[in-house]
């Protein structure tokens, strides 16, 4: 900042300066240094949001790996080779109520 110029933490946003905060070096005159640590101004702060939305809204839509009817059809199918197990080992039957309870 130039000297003389103040600082005015409402125009700024507070943001770490490991996310890209800044600091700022408020020198008044009188010879009076002021550090200001962590802050953006909110017109970059804007601009980020701003980005962000762009980025967003141009992402691909991520689609699922199985859609709804694809994954009751599948689990149609493993019922179906459970029941078909189930009846070739009739021990196995008799034992899976127990181990259900």
């Amino acid at each position: 900042m130039e000297r003389g110029e103040t600082f005015y933490s409402y125009q700024h946003t507070e943001r770490p300066k490991t996310k890209g905060g800044k600091v700022f070096v408020e020198v008044r005159h009188n010879g009076e240094v002021i550090f200001h640590e962590g802050y953006i101004t909110d017109a970059e702060d804007r601009k980020e949001r701003k980005q962000s939305q762009i980025d967003r809204a141009t992402e691909p839509e991520v689609k699922p790996e199985m859609t709804g009817p694809m994954a009751q059809f599948i689990g149609e199918h493993r019922s179906r080779n459970v029941k078909a197990d189930l009846l070739e080992k009739p021990g196995h039957a008799l034992r899976l109520p127990v181990v259900c309870r």
